[in-house]
């Protein structure tokens, strides 16, 4: 048993979002697992069914994260699939199903919070600089530069500046985090080979004799 929701007035979301009540579509089924006569016998489960991908109430954007929210709920057409059979009456359920619906429209609605770009701390600048420093470190923690491949002073003095900066600016960068990678299944077999022919020559070799 198939049937539209029909309301006279749109469903709000949040703000000035609403949808239209035509666009829901209820499916009435019996309900699975442990109730009373009543349940077992009527159709009493509700599969509420609403065309996220269609559908001219949604913006976009909403759109587009309420079929990321959806997960293994939303079909390949884009239609999300919502069933709601945990109270005795179909009424409830319906309610149920409704709300649910609604609030996942309202978590799709909420703008994500943009990441702020953050500054990484003084003191894995300063720790990243001592590892680049490395021998050039005395143990007072100055870094010690020497420039003697100019003739002039002032570009002995320009080189070191240079190469300090550069340092400097290489320790502020932040570390690209390393991405765990598997093990290639060809260097996989390749060891478990190498581990079989050295158990076949181990066992092919001579015991010992006691004379």
């Amino acid at each position: 048993m198939t049937a539209a929701v029909n309301r006279a007035a749109p469903i709000w979301i949040a703000g000035a979002l609403t949808i239209d009540p035509a666009e829901i579509e209820e499916s009435f089924v019996r309900a699975a697992g442990p109730g009373g006569q009543h349940v077992n016998k009527t159709s009493t489960a509700v599969q509420l069914r609403f065309d996220v991908r269609h559908s001219p109430s949604l913006p976009h954007d909403v759109r587009q994260r309420l079929e990321r929210l959806a997960g293994r709920r939303l079909t390949r057409d884009g239609v999300l699939v919502l069933v709601a059979q945990g109270e005795r009456s179909q009424k409830r359920n319906r309610e149920e199903a409704l709300e649910r619906l609604v609030a996942l429209i309202r978590a799709a609605a909420r703008p994500p919070v943009p990441r702020k770009k953050t500054r990484p701390p003084k003191a894995s600048k300063r720790q990243r600089l001592e590892r680049l420093a490395g021998r050039r470190l005395t143990r007072d923690g100055v870094l010690v530069l020497v420039a003697q491949g100019e003739r002039s002073q002032k570009r002995n003095r320009e080189e070191a500046l240079d190469r300090l900066v550069a340092l400097i600016r290489a320790a502020a960068r932040r570390p690209v985090p390393r991405k765990k990678t598997k093990t290639p299944k060809a260097s996989k077999r390749r060891r478990l080979d190498d581990k079989k022919r050295h158990g076949t020559v181990k066992s092919l070799r001579a015991k010992p004799s006691n004379d």
